[in-house]
């Protein structure tokens, strides 16, 4: 489990329903695809930094990108990477206009009975986004204040589990960055995302420190949690109740063939130290 405790710098993404690569071929030819011969259609939702990020050129960049890029090549298949958003993602899949999907897809039992995962390629945990001078530290803590997450997402399931189905202060956002702005604009109260966001976040800040660290004692033991406090007013909290989630890359129920395929391209950039090499660009060392 990566676990990490920082403060999030917003960053505005732009996004443009276009078909785009990261180092891949763009092309729409995967209407007939297959793990034999055919290249794959991968959709993603390219608003969601480091994992995926859609440039002012076009290409798609980040860690989901480059896991797949490498993935892909070590398994001798070929993938087209287009962005298409969050729900439309889904919906692509099930329409059988893709062969699969990444976007820092948590694997839930729920997907689980309508999609097929390949093995776990990432472990992250969500974490509350509140302001510097909140005395928040665990989402119980957040009850009746207004709550942001992405739409139909693992954080966003959190807060009904916690709350409510229909908890009235939950809004949900199409994307991440999004949330956050309304959050460092003060329309928000709170924010939940996951850890590998805000670690990226913390990476590139230039004036991170450590603020303090606190203790927490509860029925399951004691839990410890860092809060690093950087040049902007939002600060990262780990709920020590909240539990660690697995990404995966998502095809459509029964799809082994493709399954099989990038299970065995991940095995190989594992062994290899590709991951690795991947994992600490974007987020340094473990």
């Amino acid at each position: 489990m990566k676990k990490l405790l920082g403060l999030v710098m917003v960053a505005v993404v732009a996004s443009a329903m276009i078909l785009t690569s990261c180092n891949i071929k763009v092309d729409f030819g995967g209407k007939e695809s297959s793990a034999n011969g055919k290249r794959l259609v991968v959709a993603t939702d390219a608003q969601f930094p480091p994992f995926e990020s859609l440039g002012a050129d076009g290409i798609i960049t980040g860690f989901d990108a480059e896991i797949l890029d490498a993935s892909a090549k070590a398994a001798g298949i070929e993938v087209d990477l287009k962005h298409v958003g969050w729900d439309p993602m889904f919906k692509e899949i099930d329409q059988g206009k893709a062969d699969a999907a990444i976007a820092a897809i948590s694997i839930t039992s729920e997907r689980q009975s309508k999609y097929d995962f390949t093995n776990p390629y990432f472990v992250s945990k969500q974490l509350l986004l509140v302001p510097v001078e909140s005395n928040a530290k665990t989402l119980g803590d957040l009850k009746g204040f207004k709550i942001g997450a992405l739409v139909n997402s693992t954080g966003a399931a959190t807060v009904k589990e916690e709350f409510g189905e229909n908890y009235s202060r939950l809004k949900e956002f199409d994307d991440t960055p999004t949330a956050v702005k309304e959050l460092a604009a003060g329309r928000l109260d709170a924010v939940v995302a996951d850890s590998g966001v805000v670690k990226y976040y913390v990476k590139t800040l230039e004036k991170a420190e450590v603020k303090k660290e606190e203790k927490i004692s509860s029925e399951k033991g004691e839990h410890t949690f860092v809060v690093k406090i950087g040049s902007t007013k939002i600060k990262a909290v780990e709920d020590p109740f909240f539990s660690p989630e697995s990404y995966g890359i998502m095809v459509k129920k029964g799809n082994k063939e493709v399954i099989k395929k990038f299970n065995e391209g991940l095995q190989k950039i594992r062994a290899n130290g590709t991951y690795d090499q991947i994992y600490k660009k974007y987020f340094g060392e473990e």
